[in-house]
């Protein structure tokens, strides 16, 4: 933890379930203010589901998720209001736009 940084954003006994599945299974992750974090793991750990289960993607059976100290009820379509954004892996890119443009879509946070 970064000296008198804020907890970002935790995640609390995270269990998620596809049908009979359970893709997560307790899972409890702590993100501190200016930490750059990796997920890393074999295929089928739970990487990309825990990157679902923020932006609410993925069915949480239960645990709760924190941003900035608030719980949140992550809907994918109202979380870009609090600047998280899910960017996945793949070759799929605004063919009209730059580089950068492509970029800046996952960084976008409407100000109201």
């Amino acid at each position: 933890m970064l000296q008198n940084s804020e907890i970002l954003l935790r995640l609390e006994n995270l269990h998620v379930h596809y049908g009979g599945v359970k893709a997560l299974d307790g899972a409890s992750v702590q993100i501190d203010e200016g930490e750059i974090v990796a997920l890393m793991g074999p295929n089928g750990a739970g990487k990309s589901t825990i990157l679902k289960a923020i932006f609410g993607l993925a069915p949480i059976h239960s645990g709760k998720i924190y941003w900035h100290g608030s719980e949140i009820k992550p809907v994918s379509y109202e979380i870009v209001k609090e600047g998280i954004a899910f960017v996945p892996q793949g070759r799929r890119v605004f063919t009209h736009l730059t580089v950068y443009e492509n970029l800046e879509i996952g960084g976008f946070v409407e100000k109201n």
